[in-house]
């Protein structure tokens, strides 16, 4: 094996910054050239996977296997988390599970392979690998957090407190750790009824996120983004939309996005629509925002220096083709086989300003749009760990969380006056709660679908990419509505600025 520079790899690199289509080609040459060299099967394997290339990373990631010949614990990590990055956490499972019987396996082995079975909720086993982890690496921060949960899920709640209390006074530990400690803390309180000093807890956490770095870029960056998804939304008419359909291409497979603002049920209501025999579904995937929407716009956006929806609507019939077509094979790759006949559910929160820009390319997709309390997502988005980003940021403090959700809900409300009825449906997470056999059977019917699933739960799906993994693997319950009244006099002063969309979505606070 051989792990080392080459010119291949440092001219990818280069062209990373300037031409992903490039770049794309650089690696795949670099790959071929190299087909033993380690780093290069790593960083282009990484590439191809975050821009969804998914078979020539798992390519990559075979061939990284068969060079270590099953024998070398190092290996089996790296192609663990390459997998996981990859989307396909059951062989990162089956990777790191191996590397963890070889004598030579590091913590890091068996900390990410409890992290993935904590995920999995098969928590005997996760917690065998957090201590063996902490066995080798007592101080490890982030494995205490993670045992932690394990502990709590275990029903050993003053223990998991006991060991997020040491975490928080042991010294050296990064300002992020300790705000995923504190916001761990806040949600094992949060269910267990103690309100106030839940609260005081996320503020905490919230305060070191802010303060970790970067928060200044990643405001800016997101203002940008606000700005440009504004501007598609608020150009576009019901005349756009017509045109759009009558420009749709015949034959395409049946696609349904299940959208709307984060925490407002979209992981509730696909783990049943997922049960149908007729629906295949893809557990937030960022196909569209990752590559098919910037690729899209890229020719308008150099000649324009912006987006809105005259380059929206600018984008021709050659480039719409190819972009139905890429996100279907993008889809398809993800799922490991062919939708054919079955509907294609894409669930993805947040994308409802890019809405404007989906229906472009592939205007026959129906648009399933998860609404819930606002008051609740406010909260249930705050209490929420996301690791910061350009997207994350606005979660870093209650009111600009507030201001999220109101922006999110105000896209849709806007959308859905100028989209044909037929083409959305709204699913309520309070009727979900209340009836759910009712709800899932309207949207059956909805998207015309015959018979219903023999059960409700996922096909065969144990990993959920969401970060409400956790809720996930739960039966339902009610504890949720209204869940915001425990927090009402910390929202007392912000509840106004969203009053106008509770009252037009039929919400009362």
């Amino acid at each position: 094996m051989i792990y080392q520079e080459c010119a291949d790899l440092l001219n990818a690199r280069v062209a990373v910054a300037s031409d992903a289509g490039q770049a794309m080609r650089l690696y795949e040459k670099a790959v071929r050239s190299n087909p033993k060299n380690v780093l290069v099967l790593q960083e282009a394997g990484a590439y191809f996977a975050e821009h969804h290339e998914l078979s020539k990373s798992h390519a990559c990631i075979e061939r990284l296997i068969k060079l270590g010949k099953g024998q070398d614990a190092r290996i089996l990590l790296l192609a663990g988390l390459m997998w996981r990055q990859a989307y396909r956490p059951e062989r990162a499972l089956s990777c790191l599970r191996e590397a963890s019987q070889m004598p030579q396996a590091s913590p890091k082995v068996y900390l990410e392979l409890a992290d993935l079975l904590e995920r999995a909720s098969q928590y005997e086993e996760a917690h065998e690998a957090v201590e063996r982890c902490l066995a080798v690496d007592e101080k490890s921060g982030v494995a205490k957090e993670l045992k932690a949960r394990i502990l709590h899920a275990c029903g050993e709640k003053e223990e998991s407190f006991r060991l997020l209390h040491a975490c928080l006074n042991q010294d050296g530990v990064p300002k992020v750790e300790l705000a995923k400690i504190l916001n761990t803390w806040a949600r094992m309180l949060d269910s267990e009824g103690a309100y106030n000093e839940a609260f005081d807890k996320l503020l905490q956490s919230k305060e070191l996120l802010r303060n970790a770095g970067g928060v200044g870029s990643m405001d800016r960056a997101n203002q940008v983004e606000n700005a440009r998804l504004s501007a598609m939304v608020v150009g576009v008419n019901s005349s756009h939309v017509e045109s759009w359909l009558s420009e749709a291409e015949e034959g395409q497979t049946r696609q349904v996005l299940l959208t709307g603002a984060p925490r407002s049920g979209t992981t509730l209501i696909e783990r049943f629509l997922d049960s149908h025999e007729e629906v295949v579904a893809v557990d937030e995937y960022n196909a569209l925002t990752g590559r098919i929407i910037p690729s899209a716009m890229r020719k308008g956006f150099q000649s324009t220096g912006g987006i809105d929806i005259g380059v929206v609507d600018g984008i021709d019939r050659r480039e719409r083709k190819m972009s139905a077509k890429l996100y279907l094979k993008l889809m398809e790759a993800y799922l490991g086989g062919r939708v054919g006949d079955k509907y294609l559910l894409d669930k993805n929160p947040g994308l409802t300003g890019h809405l404007p820009a989906i229906l472009r390319m592939m205007p026959n997709m129906k648009i399933l749009y998860a609404l819930r309390n606002p008051m609740d997502v406010v909260v249930s988005s705050f209490f929420s760990w996301f690791p910061g980003n350009r997207m994350s940021v606005e979660y870093f403090t209650l009111e600009s969380t507030v201001k999220r959700v109101s922006l999110e809900l105000e896209f849709w409300l806007k959308l859905r006056g100028v989209l044909p009825t037929a083409l959305w449906r709204e699913t309520r997470y309070e009727d979900t709660v209340g009836d759910v056999e009712k709800e899932v059977d309207g949207i059956f019917d909805w998207l015309g679908v015959t018979g219903r699933g023999a059960e409700r739960e996922r096909k065969g799906q144990v990993y959920v990419n969401s970060p409400t993994y956790r809720e996930a693997s739960k039966p339902i319950y009610t504890s949720s509505q209204d869940r915001w009244k425990n927090y009402e006099k910390h929202l007392h002063e912000l509840a106004g600025n969203l009053q106008s969309r509770c009252d037009q979505l039929g919400y009362s606070i």
